[in-house]
C-alpha cells in the first residue's frame, strides 16, 4: 500500500506533462576529458564534438584582451558593458563572431583555460526574454577567469547564485594546467567535480538527476540504474521509476520490447518497439536492453538508460588506452560511428548537416603559450584536423569565413562517412610531427624569452593552408584511388615534398590535370615556406636538426 501511495503522484506528474517529455536525438554536443594521469605526458584534453543548436558552418574565432562590447542583464535586459581581460579562441557559428556578440561553443584562453558544454535540457532556467543562452555563460567565464577556481566560481556562484542568468542548462567542462572540471547547472541548481583521469559526458544530467522532474527522474531513480532481471511475456521493468519497458513477445532466440507507458514517449523520435536478438543490445526509447539467455517463455534481460550504456560504450574504447592517450587517440574516437559503439549514438553524426570538433591541449608547463587545439571544421570523418596555439594573432581565411566547413561538408556529401578518414590521417600525422618540432622549438624561444606568437602563427597558418588546399585536391580529383594521391603524404614535410614532386611529374602526362598540378604546387610552395621558416629558427638557435629529431 505504502509503495502504491509513492508511485500514484508520480503517475499523476507523468500524465499531465506527459507530452513535454522528449528523449534528444542529436543536436547535443559530447565532450571527454583527459588529465595528466591517464594522457602520454605532462598535459590535460577536452574534446567537445558540437552538434550546434545555431545551425550553420563552423568558424574559428580570437577575440582579443582589451575587446570592450555591451551586453545585458539577464533580468532586466539593462545594458552591461564588459572588457575582455584574456583572449580567447573559439569555435562559432558564421556570424556569431566579432564585431557581433561572440556565441562560441568550445574557447581556449590565454590563461590556459579551455571550455566546453552540453545542454541538459532541464525546466529550472530564467523564463526571461533577457536569459542568456550557453555562450554567454561560457564567454562570462572565459574572458576574465586566471585560473580554474575562478572559472568555476564566476560559471556557478556569479552566473546561477547570484544572476540566475540562464535559458538553459548545462554541464560544463573548465580543463587548466591545475584541474579539470565538470559542472552541472542551471538557474538555481549547481555541483562541481574534480576529473581525475577520465571523463566521458553528454546531454543528460547526472548528479542534478533528481532536480529533473520531467525529463529524467521519471524514466530512472538515477543515471546509473541497472537491472538484471528475468521477464515474461506482459513483463514491465523499471529502473526505479514510473516509466520502463515492457516485454511483448519472447521466442527461441528474440523478444520484443516496447517503452512503457507508450503515451508518455509520442514526441520521442526514438523506436518505442524493438526486436531484439539473443546476445545483443538494442535502444528501446531511452533505454538500452540487452537479451543474455532465453529459456522456452522466460527471458534474462538486463536494462539501463541509454546514454549510460553510450558512455560506458565510450569508455570500453579509451579504457587502453589510459596513461598514454594523445591528440591522435582523440582524433580517432571523435571519429567513432554507430557500429564502432554498438548501435549507439555517434561520435561523428550522420543526421547532422553542420557538425565541428575542437580537441584542446593544455600542458602543464607554458599553458599560458603553449595551450592549443585541433579543428575539425565539419565531420571529423570527412575533415582534416589543423592545429591552432592560443599565441596565435591569426588563422588562415577559409576558417574564419566558413569556406573550410563547407569545404569539408562537400568532401562528406561526396565521398561519405569514413571513406576518406585514412586520407586524413595521413596528412594528420605529418602535421603532428611538425608540430611536435615547432612545439620544441617554441619552448627554446620561451626560455630565451623570444616571443613565440608570429613563429607558430605562420607555421599554424601553413598547415592550415596546407589542409584546405589538399581538401580541394581532394574534391577536384576525378579518381582518389589512383595510388599517387593517396601517398603524397607520408612521414614529414620532406618525404611529403618529395611524394608531391613525383605526382606532379606523373600528372604531366595526363591531359586535364591543370588544376590538380596547380594546387600540388601550391601545397608545395606552403610547404617549402613552413621549412624555411623552421630552419631560420633552428640556426638562430644553433640548433642542429637532428637536436630536436628532424632531418630535412
Amino acid at each position: 500500500m505504502c509503495q502504491k501511495q509513492k508511485i500514484l503522484p508520480y503517475l499523476f506528474f507523468i500524465i499531465l506533462f506527459g507530452s513535454l517529455i522528449i528523449i534528444p536525438v542529436g543536436q547535443s554536443c559530447k565532450d571527454i576529458i583527459i588529465t595528466p594521469d591517464a594522457t602520454a605526458g605532462e598535459y590535460s584534453l577536452l574534446l567537445k564534438v558540437r552538434d550546434p543548436s545555431r545551425p550553420g558552418l563552423q568558424v574559428l574565432c580570437r577575440v582579443p584582451q582589451g575587446t570592450q562590447y555591451t551586453y545585458r542583464y539577464p533580468w532586466t535586459g539593462k545594458a552591461w558593458d564588459f572588457l575582455v581581460t584574456h583572449t580567447y579562441i573559439g569555435v562559432a557559428t558564421k556570424g556569431d563572431t566579432l564585431p557581433n556578440i561572440v556565441k562560441a561553443g568550445m574557447v581556449l584562453t590565454d590563461a590556459g583555460l579551455a571550455f566546453g558544454d552540453a545542454d541538459t535540457l532541464s525546466k529550472w532556467i530564467n523564463p526571461t526574454k533577457n536569459a542568456w543562452d550557453d555562450f554567454d555563460w561560457i564567454r562570462y567565464a572565459c574572458q576574465t577567469a586566471d585560473n580554474e577556481d575562478e572559472a568555476v566560481s564566476l560559471l556557478t556562484t556569479e552566473a546561477v547564485d547570484q544572476l540566475h542568468a540562464t535559458g538553459v542548462s548545462e554541464n560544463l567542462f573548465v580543463v587548466g594546467p591545475q584541474k579539470a572540471m565538470v559542472i552541472e547547472a542551471d538557474a538555481i541548481h549547481h555541483t562541481t567535480t574534480e576529473v581525475t583521469d577520465v571523463l566521458v559526458m553528454s546531454n543528460y544530467a547526472k548528479n542534478l538527476w533528481q532536480t529533473q522532474q520531467i525529463r529524467s527522474l521519471p524514466l530512472a531513480k538515477s543515471f546509473d540504474a541497472q537491472k538484471e532481471t528475468m521477464v515474461r511475456q506482459g513483463s514491465v521493468v523499471h529502473l526505479g521509476s514510473v516509466c520502463g519497458i515492457k516485454i511483448l513477445t519472447i521466442t527461441s532466440s528474440t523478444i520484443t520490447a516496447q517503452v512503457f507507458p507508450v503515451f508518455v514517449f509520442k514526441n520521442s523520435e526514438q523506436k518505442k518497439e524493438v526486436m531484439i536478438s539473443l546476445g545483443n543490445r538494442a535502444t528501446v526509447g531511452p533505454f538500452s536492453v540487452t537479451l543474455s539467455e532465453v529459456n522456452g517463455n522466460i527471458a534474462r534481460i538486463s536494462i539501463c538508460m541509454v546514454d549510460y550504456a553510450w558512455e560506458q560504450a565510450l569508455r570500453n574504447q579509451i579504457q587502453p588506452q589510459i596513461g598514454n592517450i594523445t591528440i591522435q587517440d582523440m582524433i580517432g574516437w571523435s571519429r567513432l560511428h554507430t557500429d564502432d559503439l554498438d548501435g549507439l549514438r555517434p561520435m561523428c553524426e550522420d543526421q547532422n548537416t553542420y557538425e565541428a570538433v575542437m580537441i584542446f591541449k593544455i600542458p602543464n608547463e607554458h599553458a599560458t603559450l603553449l595551450s592549443s587545439g585541433w579543428f575539425a571544421a565539419n565531420h571529423a570523418c570527412s575533415s582534416i584536423y589543423v592545429p591552432v596555439h592560443i599565441c596565435d594573432a591569426d588563422f588562415y581565411d577559409p576558417y574564419e569565413t566558413g569556406d573550410a566547413a563547407a569545404l569539408s561538408l562537400a568532401l562528406l556529401q561526396r565521398y561519405g562517412h569514413g571513406n576518406i578518414t585514412f586520407l586524413c590521417q595521413n596528412i594528420e600525422n605529418v602535421f603532428y610531427v611538425e608540430n611536435e618540432i615547432n612545439e620544441a622549438l617554441a619552448h627554446l624561444m620561451i626560455h630565451a624569452d623570444v616571443n613565440i606568437s608570429s613563429f607558430l602563427t605562420e607555421l599554424d597558418v601553413g598547415m592550415q593552408e596546407q589542409a584546405f588546399l589538399t581538401e580541394q585536391l581532394w574534391l577536384s580529383a576525378p579518381n582518389l584511388s589512383r595510388g599517387s594521391l593517396q601517398d603524397i603524404w607520408m612521414q614529414n614535410y620532406s618525404f611529403t615534398q618529395q611524394n608531391i614532386q613525383k605526382t606532379i611529374s606523373e600528372l604531366t602526362r595526363n591531359p586535364g590535370s591543370d588544376t590538380m598540378i596547380s594546387l600540388l604546387e601550391k601545397i608545395s610552395q606552403s610547404i617549402s615556406d613552413s621549412i624555411e621558416k623552421k630552419h631560420m629558427m633552428q640556426s638562430l638557435f644553433f640548433i642542429k636538426s637532428s637536436a630536436v629529431h628532424y632531418n630535412e
